[in-house]
């Protein structure tokens, strides 16, 4: 069974630089204020194709300002909690793929 927007997600991600880079997901919050992508680069010291752009940074609950990043797993000892910083992770990042395929 084809699903259109499956066919569509993986040519996009074929497509991407990322696609080729074995990546992780993490859970970051900080002191309950908004997190943006720079905010992270900096804080962190990570150069900028570490992130998934496309990805981006995700809220995850507004309420607790969890937030969520996809991550080149090579720059994964850059992420350690400090200074109002708490991460959480590594999370695996499975492939989505159709349902029986």
């Amino acid at each position: 069974m084809w699903i259109p927007w499956i066919g569509r997600l993986n040519r996009r991600s074929a497509d991407s630089d990322y696609s080729q880079m074995d990546s992780v997901l993490y859970n970051i919050s900080h002191n309950g204020k908004p997190i943006t992508v720079e905010a992270i680069l900096e804080h962190f010291d990570l150069p900028e194709q570490a992130l998934d752009k496309m990805f981006g940074v995700q809220l995850v609950s507004r309420s607790r300002g969890l937030y969520c990043i996809l991550i080149d797993s090579r720059f994964s000892e850059n992420l350690r909690s400090s200074n109002g910083w708490k991460v959480d992770g590594p999370f695996d990042n499975p492939p989505l793929t159709a349902y029986g395929t």
